[in-house]
């Protein structure tokens, strides 16, 4: 799959590249030799375009076939970046200058027969996100961003303040891209 002059290779369990992915990247300003941590990589699309401006790059999943995944695209993309198996910040050491994660943010719990890991963030849709949130600032330098995505078909309410900084309606949703700054 070609996408932003990239190639990547998208795994069956891996989340593909969508809408959310792409307005993400958008949303970003990446500076070179920043020091970036992206959770949740998935097909690694956000961590390679980050590396390849020129930032310091740590991309985590908790899909051993996503791991796979930025492993092969990184190599295919000619980017170098570190790589990581964990659950959200398990694995995870030091501070960055921007935090990203693109969670998975629709509402439904593991009742539900549609069930995915990679896009299902609990029964109101943040569960996942407001546990990310609460560690996320840990891990942030003075000064550092946090970006994350969050959709309007979730229920209840985001633990820290953030800042909208880009949005895409596609049918009866929206998607934000949200900021954190420290």
């Amino acid at each position: 799959m070609k996408l932003l002059n990239l190639t990547l290779l998208v795994l069956p369990t891996v989340y593909q590249p969508r809408e959310d992915s792409f307005l993400l990247i958008k949303a970003l300003n990446i500076k070179p030799k920043e020091k970036i941590l992206e959770i949740g990589t998935g097909s690694g699309i956000i961590a390679i375009h980050c590396a390849k401006a020129k930032a310091d790059v740590i991309a985590v999943d908790i899909n051993s076939e996503a791991i796979t995944c930025v492993k092969l695209n990184s190599v295919l993309n000619k980017v170098k970046l570190k790589v990581l198996n964990s659950d959200l910040f398990s694995n995870v050491s030091g501070k960055y200058d921007k935090i990203i994660f693109n969670p998975p943010y629709l509402p439904s719990d593991k009742k539900d027969k549609f069930y995915d890991i990679s896009y299902s963030g609990g029964k109101t849709g943040l569960e996942v996100t407001n546990k990310f949130l609460k560690d996320a600032p840990k891990y942030l330098n003075k000064g550092g961003e946090i970006y994350f995505i969050l959709t309007s078909l979730a229920t209840g309410k985001v633990i820290l303040p953030y800042d909208i900084t880009a949005k895409k309606k596609i049918g009866k949703e929206t998607i934000f891209v949200c900021l954190v700054k420290a």
